[in-house]
């Protein structure tokens, strides 16, 4: 108790308590940052696999399905991404990510009408969507982008990404910052402890000399 009330005490714990302060809302802005960029990463990547796979089917001039040989070059893919292929609100082709999908899900997501219609109006799509498997999904990160073959054929091209995925990222992230912070403060507080102890002693030596002056006087 007596450390606390103490010059060394109250240095050291202003120090302290200002260091938490900072590294609180220093964390929070990198947290915030680092999630933002993370996801425009995604959002970028997302595009540029959807692209991919647009130029494989017009290099071959064929639609990717089921069975077809051009389908192995999506093997390549992520597995915590998914692509669906639709062609007149159809699903001619499904690769899911580590999530499960259900045929109805992938059904209700290639006839919905005003995903279709938004399509309709612009070429490509980014979106937060939802499968609703079951009641704790979560939703997904989507990319649809329409294209043309040479031969006439049309489609969509749907590719996600799972939030499991994105939020186990973050996840890492803050629980390395928590652990950056922790040993921040640790380091910190020995060192400030030191430091207030070498400032506090002219203090208390000068105050012990002010002391010895006050009793010769009395």
């Amino acid at each position: 108790m007596k450390i606390w009330n103490s010059i060394v005490g109250k240095i050291w714990s202003t120090t302290i308590l200002l260091l938490i302060g900072v590294l609180v809302i220093c964390g929070f802005l990198v947290a915030v940052i680092y999630e933002k960029n993370n996801l425009t990463e995604i959002e970028n990547e997302l595009k540029e696999n959807t692209n991919k796979i647009i130029d494989i089917m017009k290099e071959n001039d064929e639609l990717i399905k089921e069975g077809s040989a051009s389908q192995d070059s999506l093997a390549l893919l992520d597995n915590t991404m998914g692509v669906i292929i639709a062609q007149n609100g159809v699903s001619i082709y499904a690769k899911e990510s580590r999530d499960r999908v259900s045929k109805s899900s992938i059904d209700r997501l290639t006839k919905n009408k005003k995903l279709n219609e938004a399509l309709e109006q612009s070429p490509d799509l980014l979106m937060k969507y939802d499968f609703e498997e079951n009641p704790e999904s979560l939703p997904i990160e989507l990319y649809a982008k329409t294209f043309k073959l040479d031969n006439g054929e049309t489609g969509v091209v749907y590719l996600y990404k799972s939030f499991h995925d994105i939020l186990n990222i973050t996840k890492k992230a803050t629980r390395t910052l928590v652990f950056a912070g922790i040993g921040a403060i640790l380091v910190t507080s020995l060192l400030s402890f030191i430091f207030s102890s070498r400032m506090a002693f002219p203090l208390r030596e000068m105050k012990k000399n002010c002391g010895s002056c006050f009793a010769r006087k009395f």
